[in-house]
């Protein structure tokens, strides 16, 4: 999961729209209208969130308790049983198909929509007292920048980012 001052997470998505980004077939046995939320490691998983198993021998474990309620896995192989709650999603290309799932999710993960390119600061960030920026600084909602601080030219200080006090940015 990722942390959503971070990331802006555009989701629910139905398990049938993962499967045709991902270029899944949706199994039979699933609804293709359950609603998946999140992303999530084997072991933290929900039954709100997609997964990956890529077949690996010291993942077989958390793969077999794992409670998500979807799980992408390698279409050849032996594995062992999922959960009787857990949508089997196979693929050729495990990695590739949950990045692709992934980027439903968090599409602006690599270039977020909160970066200006003249450099502007949000009257949501908050700013200590003695705080010097250059030129070209971008600043987000939600970010905090202690007393004293510098940030230099052309830095990007993202949302929820807390920066602080007497600390020097490049």
């Amino acid at each position: 999961m990722a942390d959503p001052r971070f990331f802006d997470n555009r989701g629910p998505f139905t398990l049938a729209q993962i499967c045709e980004k991902a270029g899944v077939t949706l199994p039979d046995s699933a609804d293709g209208t359950r609603l998946v939320h999140d992303l999530a490691d084997l072991a933290g998983a929900s039954p709100s969130h997609l997964t990956f198993f890529t077949g690996s021998a010291d993942r077989r474990d958390a793969f077999a308790g794992c409670r998500a309620g979807a799980c992408l896995v390698p279409d050849k192989g032996k594995r062992p049983d999922a959960p009787a709650s857990m949508a089997v999603l196979e693929s050729p290309a495990v990695v590739l198909a949950f990045a692709q799932a992934a980027w439903l999710f968090y599409p602006e993960h690599s270039q977020p929509r909160w970066r200006a390119a003249d450099g502007s600061i949000s009257p949501l960030a908050r700013i200590g007292a003695g705080v010097e920026l250059a030129h070209g600084v971008v600043i987000a909602a939600g970010a905090e920048i202690g007393d004293g601080s510098r940030i230099g030219p052309g830095a990007v200080i993202g949302p929820g980012v807390a920066i602080g006090r007497q600390c020097e940015i490049g």
